[in-house]
């Protein structure tokens, strides 16, 4: 218990050694500080120290390209891309040091001194844009460089279309404008390029597709071509893919068979078949909504007869849509002899045996007959028989079947009667 006293004791002198060190003259050590404070200003601001400061990514500048090009000269890849950044060490004041940064440092690559093609090693030239702050060091201290003769070439542009287009969609002809480029660049490239290619998918056409498109280099063998210095008249070329909207719609020709009772007499129109039946047509979505159908040019049908067959049918088409089939249609036509009806009421004559009464339910029959106009055409009332045969009928009630003939006798004429019989009574 004494033991651990004592230690506490000691812990509370140690504290109060301490703190009475610290407070102890603390005006005058303050004091020291502050003077010291004062004097490395005022060192510093009489000897400016230098500090040295590194920047590892300054950009190279490239000149003399304009005097590259007109030699006919051109660097094979374009610099911008290809040139490595330059490290490069400064000597700051120490006053100049708010304004010190990468951008007070121009690194620039001569290439105008280069008069032919070939690789060459060309030493950066590294300048300060201040006066009061140095250049140090800077690394790489020289770039290789690839010249080439700059060529120029004009080439076709083509389309290479990918996917299925819709099948209510129709691809016309395709328009690029422009439909050729003219580029220039390292001859290496320029001589392997054979086309400017732009890839379509047809699976997300629209009707009415118009686009500016991207394009890329194409060789021979249809490989790409990926030189990146070379340039091009246009950007981007304008496609219209000529996308169009179809369907299919039945040909309405019959109702334009004008005339049709103006044939020559006695015939009259059978069968008439045209060659196509439905056309495809195509257009632009609003302008096929209209339409349901495609009718023909008016056909007079006046005085045709049985030697008519192919009769020429020409399509009416709406403006604004295209029949993909041939205009120029053709209708198989059949002209044949008319076939008519006449009616008559015939007296029915009842034949029967001397010395017999026969009286009948009716006395007068209808005759209807069938056949060709001229088959029919001299059948007169007088040229129709009909009669109820009851000469072997005895004393009774009787049904009796009626027949009907005529004067002159036709297979192709046909004849029916009504009734078909009718009830006598004989005495």
């Amino acid at each position: 218990m004494s033991q651990s006293n004592n230690t506490e004791q000691e812990k509370i002198k140690r504290h109060r050694s301490f703190k009475e060190t610290v407070s102890h003259n603390f005006g005058l050590k303050v004091l020291s500080l502050v003077f010291a404070i004062l004097l490395w200003c005022y060192v510093v601001s009489e000897t400016n120290p230098v500090r040295g400061i590194t920047y590892s990514d300054v950009k190279i500048n490239v000149t003399g390209l304009t005097e590259l090009a007109a030699q006919r000269l051109i660097p094979s890849e374009l610099l911008r891309t290809r040139l490595p950044q330059v490290r490069v060490t400064l000597n700051v004041p120490y006053r100049e040091l708010s304004n010190a940064s990468s951008s007070v440092v121009d690194v620039s690559l001569d290439l105008s001194g280069i008069t032919g093609p070939g690789s060459y090693e060309i030493p950066l030239r590294v300048k300060s844009g201040s006066s009061d702050i140095t250049v140090a060091s800077f690394s790489p201290s020289a770039v290789e460089v690839e010249i080439e003769e700059l060529s120029e070439a004009v080439v076709p542009v083509s389309i290479k279309t990918t996917g299925s287009l819709a099948d209510n969609l129709y691809k016309g002809q395709t328009v690029a404008d422009p439909e050729r480029l003219r580029i220039s660049g390292p001859a290496s490239y320029i001589s392997r390029i054979t086309q400017a290619q732009i890839t379509v998918d047809l699976s997300v056409m629209t009707d009415g597709y118009a686009a500016s498109m991207q394009y890329e280099y194409i060789d021979k063998n249809g490989n790409p071509v990926s030189g990146e210095n070379i340039t091009a008249d246009q950007d981007a070329v304008l496609v219209d893919m000529g996308i169009l909207s179809k369907k299919t719609v039945p040909v309405e020709y019959l109702s334009e068979l004008v005339n049709s009772d103006k044939l020559q007499t006695g015939y009259e129109v059978s069968e008439a078949v045209i060659s196509v039946p439905a056309v495809t047509v195509v257009g632009k979505e609003q302008e096929l909504r209209s339409v349901d159908k495609i009718y023909i040019k008016d056909i007079d049908l006046t005085g045709l007869g049985p030697e008519t067959s192919l009769l020429k049918a020409e399509l009416v088409v709406p403006d604004g849509v295209r029949v993909l089939e041939s205009q120029q249609q053709e209708i198989d036509i059949i002209i044949s002899e008319k076939r008519v009806t006449k009616t008559f009421e015939i007296s029915i004559d009842y034949l029967n045996n001397a010395g017999k009464t026969v009286s009948a339910s009716v006395y007068t029959a209808k005759v209807t007959v069938n056949g060709g106009y001229f088959a029919l055409e001299n059948i007169r009332e007088q040229d129709v028989t009909v009669t109820a045969d009851t000469t072997a009928l005895g004393t009774g009630t009787h049904s009796v079947k009626l027949t009907a003939s005529l004067r002159y006798s036709n297979p192709l004429v046909t004849v029916s009667i009504e009734p078909s019989s009718v009830m006598v009574i004989v005495s």
